[in-house]
C-alpha cells in the first residue's frame, strides 16, 4: 500500500481503538467527505464487529493468564531465545510492557482492518463507464447488476458495484446520471451512494442525477415505488412516485416533477408544450442526445415550440426543428450550429 493508504488505515485503526483526539477525528471526517468509497468502505469496516471488538476483548480477558499460555508455546520451542519487551523468569509471572501491549492491540486492529479490506476489494472491484458521443440514437449502457436489477446509463456517468452483493445490503457508487429499475427484495435494501447523498430503496424505478446544473445538488426522480433521499440517518425525506428530491449540501427539498423530458435521455420520448420556449428546446436535446447545439442568433432562443418526438434519431430531430424556424445546419468542431434569423 502506498503511503496515503496507510495513514488512513493508521487513522482507522486509532478511531476503532477509540483513542483519536479532534485533530485526528476532523481528518478522518475529511477522508470521509472526500469521496463516497471511503464511506462505503468505512461502513464495511464498521460492519465486522469481530475486528473493531478485538480492542474491547484485550481490555476484558486476563491478559497475564492469555500472555502465559504464549509463553508455555514458546518455552517448549525455544527455551533459549529472548523476545523483546517480553521478559521470561523461570518461575515467575510473565511482566509485559504497556506499551508492547498497546502496540500490539493496535498492530492487531490494523491486521483485522487490512484483511477486511482485501475482502471488500475483491467483492468491489468492478466499474463501469458510460462515457458516449456522436450522433446516436442511442447513447445509453445499459447493464444488469448481481441481483438482476437494470441500470442505464447516461453520457459521462460511472458506477461502481460489486461481483456479488454480500450482507445485507446492496450497494453501488454513482458518478453522473442513471436510471434504476431495482428488483424487489424487502431483506436486501438497495442503496445508492451518490456524491454526499445517500438513495435507499426496497424495489423501485427511479433517477439519480450528479450531473445538476448547481454541481453542489444531487437530484432524484422517482418513476415507480418510494425511495428515501438522505445526507444522515438523522436527515432524510420520503420521495414518491411523480416527485423529485433534492439535496444540496445538507439541505433536501422534494416537489412535484414538473420537466416531461426528465428521462427523455432514456426512453427518447420527448414532448414540447406550446409554449416552450426554443433556448429550452436546445437543452432538452443536447440533454438527450448528448449533443452540442449552437443557434448564431441570440434572439431566436425566444421562439417558441410545440412538438413530440418519440424514439426520432438526433438528425432527424434536428432537421425537423431546422425547418420549422429555416435554419440552416452547418456542423463545426463537434458543434450543431444553427444559422438564421428564426422566428
Amino acid at each position: 500500500m502506498n503511503k496515503i493508504i496507510k495513514t488512513n488505515w493508521r487513522l482507522l485503526a486509532r478511531y476503532f481503538a477509540g483513542e483519536c483526539n479532534d485533530a485526528e477525528l476532523a481528518q478522518l471526517e475529511q477522508w470521509l467527505d472526500s469521496g463516497p468509497k471511503n464511506k462505503l468502505l468505512f461502513e464495511k469496516l464498521k460492519e465486522d464487529q469481530e475486528t473493531i471488538n478485538e480492542y474491547k476483548k484485550m481490555k476484558k480477558v486476563n491478559v497475564d493468564n492469555a500472555w502465559d499460555n504464549v509463553l508455555n508455546k514458546i518455552q517448549d520451542t525455544q527455551k533459549d531465545r529472548k523476545i523483546p519487551g517480553i521478559h521470561i523468569n523461570a518461575g515467575k509471572k510473565l511482566k509485559i510492557s504497556p506499551v508492547l501491549l498497546k502496540v500490539a492491540a493496535t498492530f492487531l486492529i490494523l491486521i483485522g482492518l487490512y484483511f477486511t479490506y482485501k475482502i471488500f476489494m475483491s467483492s468491489e472491484n468492478k466499474t463501469v463507464s458510460g462515457y458516449l458521443s456522436g450522433y446516436t440514437t442511442n447513447n445509453t449502457t445499459q447493464i444488469i447488476l448481481p441481483d438482476g436489477s437494470k441500470v442505464f446509463l447516461n453520457a459521462d456517468t460511472k458506477i461502481s458495484y460489486p461481483k456479488k452483493f454480500i450482507g445485507n445490503i446492496r450497494e453501488v457508487i454513482l458518478y453522473g446520471e442513471a436510471f434504476f429499475e431495482v428488483v424487489p427484495n424487502a431483506n436486501k435494501p438497495f442503496i445508492v451512494r451518490a456524491d454526499k447523498a445517500n438513495v435507499r430503496v426496497l424495489g423501485t424505478s427511479f433517477l439519480v442525477n450528479t450531473h445538476t446544473v448547481n454541481k453542489n445538488n444531487v437530484e432524484v426522480y422517482v418513476e415507480t415505488g418510494k425511495v428515501q433521499l438522505y445526507e444522515s440517518e438523522d436527515n432524510h425525506i420520503l420521495i414518491e412516485p411523480g416527485y423529485t428530491g433534492q439535496l444540496n449540501k445538507k439541505t433536501l427539498s422534494r416537489s412535484l416533477n414538473k420537466n416531461k423530458n426528465i428521462i427523455a435521455w432514456k426512453t427518447k420520448k420527448i414532448t414540447f408544450g406550446p409554449e416552450t420556449r426554443l433556448e429550452e428546446v436546445v437543452k432538452v436535446l443536447e440533454h438527450t442526445y448528448n449533443e452540442k447545439i449552437v443557434i448564431k442568433n441570440d434572439n431566436a432562443l425566444k421562439c417558441v415550440y410545440k412538438g413530440t418526438f418519440d424514439n426520432v434519431p438526433f438528425d432527424s430531430v434536428i432537421k425537423t426543428v431546422a425547418k420549422t424556424f429555416g435554419f440552416e445546419i452547418k456542423y463545426e468542431n463537434n458543434k450543431v450550429v444553427l444559422l438564421g434569423k428564426g422566428c
